[in-house]
């Protein structure tokens, strides 16, 4: 036997060794387990929803349909909740309603319907997070399916579940934590700057004015490379090895960052006087009343927007459901519009690509601070000034999505104001809430001059749109005195269809 073939025999043998000398974790043995390492992307989504000790709040996992493929999450109070996989990102259904993770307000969404689960009763002695948490855009077995179908697994996985992918997983995280520890050593970081998304991925988090300063230490150290067009992190990522580190800034992270906390002040005060007898909900703005009649609940909404629903809570009273849509008083949009106009998008980067409007309006690729072109996402440019164009107004929106846009399938009316405790009083059977201002139909919307306006903009993290983001803003934001503001260009809706 040569040298060569020797060598190749005992690394063979070696290997052999190494995979029987670890246990590899079977059905019979540990179900839930089991479901969790076949399915490494379920692991990550759920390390999203419920943190790193999501295993603290589920008892099980079930596989109740192959195509696609759907699993049932038993939690530790009873409650279950269904995740549905998609090749991007997972589908979660949570009391009849659907999430799509790989929007992050949705995603945030599903966060806040599975805590809503989970309040409806825990079990004594469940330990819980080691740190409180706020929601991260992430007991004993239970039964699962008897037949486990297969998802987005390699092919090293699916041939040989037991051995190679229990050696996949070791690998993986012992790239991530190798990253960890050489990071924490050169750059001072602690654990509390590390996220993890998944085995093999983590969000770094540092002060957001300071992240190109990072990026330019990490790349300096041995085995760390720099990906500008990592998707996850509008500024890119950080690779070591098989593991990847998403730069996310401090302080946006969880649900302060979605804007919901002021929709929290509001339910929970009407709760509190309803409890001390109210009957009378009045909400007074410095245009108008409001005034809901013999109120008996209220209860927040906010994250479910199925059908193009508006309203963020809903009161019940006399002649049935309030919807109430909570906007604070330096709201800057209606709604962010990259579904909605997703087909005039397309029409647009696709004219703009073919010079159709040139060359006021231009394409140019997008180049980071570190001089990295990043693939696949453009800058908007008047190529006759040389400048950067900053948005594409549409100000012709038809007559029915403007409505759709502001008051929503549910017809909630709209109020603005950025709610303290001082701002509701009892007066006998009644709340008087003071606002700002009530939006209830059009003629309110012209007399602040809030018509919606489709403001497509840049956004280094739409790949899918070549780096544009549709959202629908307040006239009053986009214009001054009639004129345009800012670097911006206006095109007729006809124009770009």
């Amino acid at each position: 036997m040569s040298k060569l073939s020797l060598i190749k025999q005992l690394i063979k043998e070696e290997l052999s060794d190494f995979i029987r000398s670890k246990e590899a974790i079977t059905f019979e043995d540990n179900p839930l387990e089991f479901i969790i390492q076949k399915y490494p992307s379920l692991d990550a989504s759920l390390t999203d929803l419920l943190t790193p000790d999501y295993r603290d709040y589920i008892t099980g996992i079930y596989v109740i349909a192959p195509k696609p493929t759907t699993f049932k999450i038993l939690l530790h109070n009873g409650q279950e909740f269904y995740m549905i996989y998609g090749p991007r990102a997972y589908m979660v259904k949570v009391a009849g309603k659907k999430y799509n993770l790989i929007n992050l307000n949705e995603e945030e969404f599903a966060i806040k319907a599975i805590a809503q689960l989970l309040e409806l009763g825990m079990p004594p002695g469940s330990k819980g997070p080691d740190n409180q948490m706020e929601n991260e855009t992430p007991a004993p077995n239970a039964e699962a399916g008897e037949e486990t179908p297969a998802e987005e697994a390699p092919e090293e996985i699916k041939e040989g579940l037991k051995e190679s992918k229990k050696f996949r997983i070791i690998t993986e995280a012992t790239d991530a934590e190798e990253g960890i520890d050489i990071l924490k050593k050169n750059l001072n970081l602690t654990d509390e700057n590390f996220v993890k998304v998944s085995a093999n991925r983590y969000k770094l988090l540092v002060p957001r004015a300071e992240r190109i300063e990072y990026i330019k230490k990490i790349q300096a150290i041995d085995g760390f490379d720099y990906d500008p067009s990592a998707k996850g992190s509008s500024i890119g990522a950080l690779t070591y090895k098989n593991s990847a580190f998403l730069l996310k800034p401090t302080g946006a992270q969880g649900r302060a960052s979605a804007g919901t906390e002021n929709e929290d002040v509001l339910e929970n005060e009407i709760k509190k006087y309803l409890d001390l007898g109210v009957k009378n909900i009045i909400f007074k703005g410095a245009n108008k009343s409001y005034t809901i009649p013999n109120a008996t609940g209220v209860t927040g909404v906010g994250y479910d927007v199925a059908g193009g629903k508006k309203a963020d809570i809903v009161i019940t009273g006399a002649k049935g459901n309030y919807p109430i849509s909570v906007k604070k008083d330096n709201a800057g949009f209606w709604e962010s519009a990259d579904t909605r106009y997703k087909a005039l998008m397309t029409k647009l980067v696709s004219k703009i690509a073919n010079g159709d409007f040139g060359p006021e309006l231009i394409f140019k690729p997008f180049v980071d601070k570190l001089g990295n072109e990043k693939k696949g996402i453009n800058l908007m440019y008047n190529d006759t000034t040389n400048t950067k164009v900053s948005g594409v107004l549409v100000t012709d929106l038809p007559d029915k999505e403007e409505e759709s846009i502001i008051f929503g399938s549910d017809k909630a009316v709209v109020i603005y104001k950025t709610y303290t405790e001082s701002d509701f009083t009892q007066q006998g059977d009644n709340l008087i809430i003071k606002v700002t201002k009530i939006i209830e139909n059009m003629e309110d919307v012209i007399q602040y001059d809030l018509e919606p306006v489709l403001n497509i903009r840049h956004d280094s993290t739409r790949s899918a749109t070549g780096g544009l983001r549709a959202t629908v803003q307040p006239k009053n934001l986009l214009y001054k005195d009639g004129a345009v503001t800012g670097n911006k260009i206006e095109l007729s809706y006809n124009q770009i269809i």
